[in-house]
């Protein structure tokens, strides 16, 4: 049976969903930052070796990873996890032992937080099990789990952690639960690969007044032409007779005024946290041109509505 979801039925379906797992749960999303409330209910499940997840996560065209550090340690944590990669993904699908949603929301705050997001729920009892060896039923015919599984083993995985039990007369009627090994650990140096070149954008971010490659770095105007913490904007010692100075601009994503540069649409903190992620399409909330409200409408690659 299918359900409609949309809206907070949509998050609660989800917190749902993760709450019930106790044989499998798969969270497939291209971006991942994980809300608060997806976090409790992951933090229940953690310890749990008899529940097998895979967590399968994206990259977009620039090359940036999906995952964030905070969100790959906290899933390192789980006795019984695998942590896949797929560049191509676009898809998002959840699932567990009881059945799988498709949906347009991402495994992301700001998703639950602020999108119109919309899922259907499907009842495919023991589906995921199956397909997994957990049970020796006949052959799921599920589209749609079976169309996951096929992009699970086809995605590159970086992590594996497995729960090791004892052996012995005993173990027969009640495993006994010993600990958890890695097999596989590759999570670290890709996440590390993705943070240099984070850092190597935001070299090039830092300078974001500087349009004009034949200023002077010596100049008063652009010594410290960088952004500064203190108020969320630009704190900039610039020359008020500066022929050089930018036009007045708005933050997309926090509407706060910085100088006007397309290519360069985010104030220090919002670039901070778009960064983790650099989706180039992702919905922001404010024109740079103009500083109105423009509902999603505008992007990094579209910041002017």
């Amino acid at each position: 049976m299918a359900q409609f979801k949309s809206g907070s039925a949509l998050n609660a379906q989800l917190e749902k969903l993760i709450g019930e797992a106790d044989k499998v749960l798969w969270l497939i999303s291209p971006y991942i930052k994980l809300h608060n409330k997806i976090i409790a209910e992951l933090k229940q499940k953690a310890s749990n070796p008899e529940l097998s997840v895979i967590v399968l996560f994206g990259k977009g065209d620039d090359g940036v990873n999906k995952l964030s550090y905070e969100d790959a340690t906290f899933f390192k944590t789980f006795a019984n996890i695998e942590i896949r990669h797929e560049k191509n993904l676009h898809a998002k699908y959840y699932a567990n032992e009881h059945g799988g949603m498709i949906a347009s929301m991402n495994l992301y705050e700001f998703s639950h937080n602020n999108n119109i997001e919309c899922g259907v729920w499907l009842d495919t009892p023991g589906a995921a099990e199956r397909l997994i060896g957990l049970s020796k039923d006949a052959e799921v015919d599920d589209d749609s789990t079976k169309f996951f599984l096929r992009v699970i083993k086809n995605s590159e995985l970086l992590f594996k952690r497995e729960p090791e039990f004892e052996s012995g007369l005993i173990s027969i009627l009640k495993k006994k639960y010993k600990g958890s090994i890695t097999k596989v650990d590759k999570l670290d140096a890709y996440i590390k690969a993705d943070e240099k070149k984070k850092e190597s954008s935001f070299s090039g971010f830092k300078n974001y007044g500087e349009t004009n490659s034949n200023k002077s770095a010596a100049s008063p105007a652009y010594k410290s032409n960088e952004y500064q913490r203190g108020n969320n904007t630009y704190n900039q010692s610039r020359n008020n007779n500066d022929a050089f100075a930018s036009p007045k601009g708005y933050c997309i994503r926090t509407g706060v005024e910085i100088p006007f540069n397309p290519e360069r649409p985010f104030c220090y903190d919002a670039y901070n946290t778009w960064s983790q992620f650099s989706n180039y399409d992702y919905p922001e909330k404010y024109c740079h041109k103009t500083g109105r409200l423009t509902n999603g409408k505008t992007s990094f690659r579209n910041p002017i509505l």
